[in-house]
């Protein structure tokens, strides 16, 4: 049995972690065309608020402090029915520090080289709320250590309990985004909304995620793997959540298979193991037995169980991709997938960009296709599906709350 951390050489094996190239200050040149380079934040921060906005517009530049313009005095006009005063209760940053020409969208390569600042901001001055004003604000806040599309109508309204930075995190619009938008009374009753939701987050502590050190482990060994399913089927747990990593989305070529699978029977512990003939029988026991089940897509279990392992399943109980868009419809890729929800609820950062360029075919037209997930090391993509059905039980007991269902287990 293999439990906690593996180096980060196991971890990745023979894959290449995506590269992170910060740009030195200055390499932009954005300092040697504005009034006010480098602009240092400002605010006393009396209640803990941080406000990362995108660049200095021009009237900032020329003034040298952020949200004085137009899009901040609009800002300020909406905080104080919230009894908040922007330079004193809150500090003031911007994603990139120089003015862009013509106040321009900055560039990726601009908002990488001014991130360090962010950070820097966050350790010197740590705060209990952040807003996020606009994209180029939730770029530069989360950049590597999160996947998938950073435009702000995926990501307005949350409230995200950032682990690293002990702080809620809640992006919203950008201020002169609703002065030029084509609906601005809807944007502006959807603003309110989540400036007062920041607000509110001010004395609450974020919810703490248990470790995934303390709670999964893995195993190579079909004694150890037999052990644990038979162990969940004879001490039945209230629910339990099931995750397959498989060679492809369909199962009906020949030779696909299931190389490995996941079983989470509280928020505490998931375990995760190789299908191999052996533990087949077993597997399918437990998919056959009345344990209410939860799955991320639950479709696509169902149709590798029946497929690969002759498997009925009994049980199925929540899916928590259609739970999330059935409490949140918005729009977007991913934005209900199990990476982004663990994000949004839990702060759970990225945990799969080692593995998932390895889990997708060469041809997206055909869904009974081969992916390369046999080129993965095995104790790292062993750890990836037990974290996924971790999380899978983590959203579904939450997701029951937040529709009525009333959860199963809880620990937030």
């Amino acid at each position: 049995m293999n439990k906690g951390f593996f180096t980060h050489e196991e971890l990745i094996a023979n894959h290449k972690p995506r590269r992170r190239t910060i740009q030195r200050c200055g390499g932009c040149k954005l300092n040697d065309k504005c009034l006010s380079p480098n602009m240092p934040p400002s605010g006393e921060g009396r209640l803990g608020l941080l406000f990362l906005a995108e660049a200095p517009g021009e009237e900032e530049d020329r003034r040298g402090t952020q949200l004085i313009g137009k899009a901040g005095q609009y800002l300020r006009q909406h905080l104080r029915p919230l009894g908040i005063d922007l330079d004193r209760d809150a500090r003031k940053h911007n994603a990139v520090t120089c003015r862009p020409p013509n106040n321009r969208t900055p560039t990726p390569t601009e908002v990488e080289g001014c991130r360090p600042m962010v950070f820097k901001e966050l350790k010197e001055y740590p705060p209990k709320v952040v807003v996020l004003l606009g994209g180029t604000a939730v770029r530069s806040y989360f950049g590597d250590r999160a996947d998938g599309e950073m435009s702000v109508g995926r990501w307005r309204g949350r409230t995200i309990p950032d682990q690293e930075n002990n702080c809620w995190v809640c992006p919203t619009f950008h201020p002169s985004y609703l002065l030029r938008g084509s609906c601005p009374e809807v944007a502006e009753v959807v603003f309110n909304q989540d400036l007062r939701q920041a607000v509110d987050l001010l004395n609450v502590p974020i919810r703490r995620h248990p470790s995934f050190d303390d709670c999964i482990w893995t195993t190579q060994d079909e004694d150890e793997a037999i052990d644990f399913i038979q162990e969940v089927i004879n001490d039945p747990p209230p629910v339990a959540a099931v995750d397959y990593e498989t060679t492809g989305i369909k199962p009906h070529a020949v030779g696909h298979r299931i190389v490995c699978a996941s079983i989470a029977d509280s928020p505490f512990r998931s375990g995760a193991f190789p299908v191999t003939e052996k533990v087949r029988p077993h597997l399918k026991a437990f998919l056959e037995s009345p344990i209410p089940k939860i799955a991320a897509n639950l479709g696509f279990e169902d149709v590798w169980s029946r497929v690969l392992l002759d498997a009925i399943v009994d049980g199925w109980t929540w899916d928590t991709v259609l739970a999330a868009h059935v409490h949140d419809n918005r729009r977007g890729s991913g934005v209900n997938g199990v990476k982004s929800q663990a994000l949004f609820h839990f702060g759970v950062m990225d945990y799969s960009s080692h593995i998932s360029p390895f889990l997708r075919s060469k041809d997206d037209s055909n869904a009974n296709a081969f992916n390369r997930i046999h080129e993965v090391d095995i104790r790292s993509l062993l750890r990836y599906c037990a974290i996924d059905s971790l999380v899978e039980h983590w959203l579904g007991n939450l997701q029951m709350e937040l529709l009525g269902r009333g959860s199963i287990w809880t620990w937030w």
